[in-house]
């Protein structure tokens, strides 16, 4: 027979044992809690920097907030000397290309907008050239590339927002 005396025990262990699971399900939340913001803040910080660092490039853009623009001699000059390096030779570089890839260059030099159409295709010849380069000068080329397709990508959403 089942008394009072059995009863409660087990309901007290059992309220006990609820207890405890809630107790330890709060902990986690609350570690959770601090992880997720943590991360919030983190996120916070880059926002910040990526917004400062977008900031300083718009102004020193032509036309942008502070007036001057950002020296590209030393970088054009790199990527005309790494293209001097390239003698047309046919297959898969012809005059062409190379003369494409130059008027592309120019256009960066002289700060003129992009087309969709033209960066992928000075994206594309840019790729081509990179294979033709001697081993010991591709690192360098990657880097100046990077900066000048960056530079025509700028050109190209100065387009498009130029168009709105």
């Amino acid at each position: 027979m089942i008394t009072w005396a059995t009863i409660i025990p087990a309901l007290i262990s059992a309220a006990l044992t609820i207890l405890i699971m809630l107790l330890t399900l709060s902990f986690r939340f609350g570690k959770m809690y601090n992880k997720i913001e943590n991360i919030e803040n983190r996120l916070k910080r880059i926002e910040s920097t990526y917004d400062n660092f977008m900031a300083t490039l718009i102004s020193k853009m032509p036309g942008g907030n502070a007036g001057d623009s950002v020296n590209l001699d030393p970088l054009l000059e790199r990527f005309d000397k790494l293209l001097s390096n390239i003698s047309p030779k046919g297959n898969p570089i012809t005059g062409d290309d190379i003369n494409k890839l130059k008027q592309f260059r120019n256009k960066i030099a002289q700060g003129s907008q992009f087309t969709l159409h033209e960066y992928r295709e000075f994206e594309n010849l840019s790729k081509k050239i990179e294979k033709e380069l001697p081993e010991n000068t591709r690192n360098e080329y990657n880097w100046v590339i990077a900066g000048l397709l960056g530079v025509a990508l700028g050109l190209l959403i100065a387009a498009v927002i130029s168009k709105k």
